[in-house]
């Protein structure tokens, strides 16, 4: 394995714990922000707990449930605007809140700004990511199709379009 794998695979690894020690803190911040006892906040503050305990479910494990209903988690863009929403949501006044806010949008950023890394692995779960450092092998990149020089994506993301004669015909896009 090259040094450039190796490099590749410890940083998806390290990505993988950062984002379950942000997760524990965006949860923990959510119960130090339903302190103050306002329905609103207490509302708002349960869902950001929750989406945090599933997106700690997905970082060990990836569902198919997830792929087909929620496919911007599986791409470092989607990630990085889902952290960004939670510190939004757990900004507040307390010293907790304010730093689990400011990693949140730190590390959001930073997921976003992975997502425009044409050659950078896609964003896996943590044992898929394990498996890769056991195995001593290169994480997957993006996989081009060499006769139209295009990204094949996976297929939540397959590029489609929309028959204009018939508009509720979906096909798959075609080079033309």
């Amino acid at each position: 394995m090259s040094s450039r794998a190796k490099i590749t695979n410890a940083f998806l690894l390290l990505l993988n714990l950062v984002n379950l020690a942000l997760y524990a803190l965006v949860i923990t911040a959510v119960v130090f922000k339903c302190m103050d006892g306002q329905f609103a906040t207490l509302a708002v503050c349960i869902y950001g707990g929750l989406i945090a305990v599933g997106l700690i479910v997905h970082e060990f494990r990836q569902f198919q449930v997830v792929v087909r209903y929620f496919p911007f988690i599986c791409l470092y863009f989607g990630r990085g605007m889902t952290l960004i929403w939670l510190g939004c949501v757990v900004l507040d006044g307390g010293v907790v809140n304010i730093l689990t806010g400011a990693a949140c949008l730190v590390f959001g950023c930073i997921h976003i700004i992975l997502h425009f890394i044409p050659d950078f692995a896609p964003p896996n779960s943590l044992a898929v990511n394990w498996q890769h450092w056991r195995a001593r092998e290169p994480a997957p990149t993006r996989v081009y199709d060499e006769m139209t020089k295009r990204a094949v994506h996976p297929p939540p993301f397959e590029a489609r379009r929309i028959d204009m004669v018939s508009p509720g015909l979906v096909r798959p896009y075609e080079q033309v």
